[in-house]
């Protein structure tokens, strides 16, 4: 049992080889904690299975099944094995951003996210987006959403374009884009004038609120607002240089300290 890097389909790997292996994929089944993982491959020698949901970067009490040809009284083979993945990334959305700082969503294989989420063992374990070649990070923030799935929201300013890499906080090592098509790792924030821009925003309805600036998307995207933490129910794009947010039961309360 040994994990590979798939470099042609971009994602990691568990191969066991042996002999006399019987069934399908659907009835072969590799768990992480268990996890099922994605049994991509089979024959009577080897069996191929794709990640797709671990905590963190190791994979322990992996449990491998198949429907026959085990010793009487086990339904698995358990390997007493454990791995640890490195961070491999394939991509970037969207790959240029506001100068203001934005939202990406990087496809980092090879992490999922951190039982413990604290800011020590973030610290400790966790994962960065960085320039592949100053090896600063662009984020300020930094989120695992799910196995694979780093959300960064960038740091204010310009960022020149570049081919953005995964920094493993757990032992610093810096992997570059694994992707064969590394355009898909690049990611800039320009001062082009083409991102929004709020220049003012006030509120003359209840319940409502206005928001005046320049470059609002009118189509392909979807507006969010939020006052003191609650989304609006509804966000109208009415122009390139207007939008407006309606809370339909009105502003929710703000928290107001009371002194005894």
């Amino acid at each position: 049992m040994t994990t590979e890097w798939d470099s042609a389909n971009s994602y990691w790997t568990v191969v066991v080889n042996g002999t006399g292996f019987t069934g399908t994929t659907d009835t072969t089944e590799l768990r992480v904690n268990g996890r099922k993982q994605t049994t991509v491959s089979l024959n009577g020698t080897q069996a191929v299975f794709r990640i797709v949901d671990i905590d963190g970067w190791t994979l322990s009490n992996i449990n491998l099944y198949f429907d026959v040809g085990l010793p009487q009284g086990y339904d698995t083979v358990i390997e007493g094995k454990t791995f640890t993945l490195g961070p491999k990334m394939t991509s970037i959305t969207s790959n240029a951003g506001s100068l203001g700082g934005s939202i990406i969503i990087a496809q980092v294989e090879g992490v999922g996210p951190l039982s413990d989420s604290s800011s020590a063992n973030w610290a400790a374990n966790g994962v960065d987006l960085v320039d592949s070649t100053s090896q600063s990070s662009i984020c300020q923030s930094v989120k695992l959403t799910s196995y694979g799935v780093v959300e960064c929201t960038t740091i204010t300013g310009v960022i020149n374009s570049a081919t953005i890499a995964a920094k493993s906080l757990k032992d610093q090592t810096v992997e570059n884009c694994s992707n064969t098509d590394t355009t898909l790792c690049t990611y800039q924030q320009l001062d082009d004038n083409s991102f929004p821009d709020v220049v003012s925003v006030a509120s003359s309805v209840a319940g409502q609120i206005v928001f005046e600036g320049n470059n609002f998307f009118t189509s392909g995207h979807t507006a969010n607002a939020s006052y003191a933490g609650i989304y609006a129910d509804q966000i109208s794009i009415e122009s390139s240089s207007k939008a407006t947010a309606t809370w339909t039961l009105g502003f929710p309360p703000l928290g107001v300290e009371i002194a005894p």
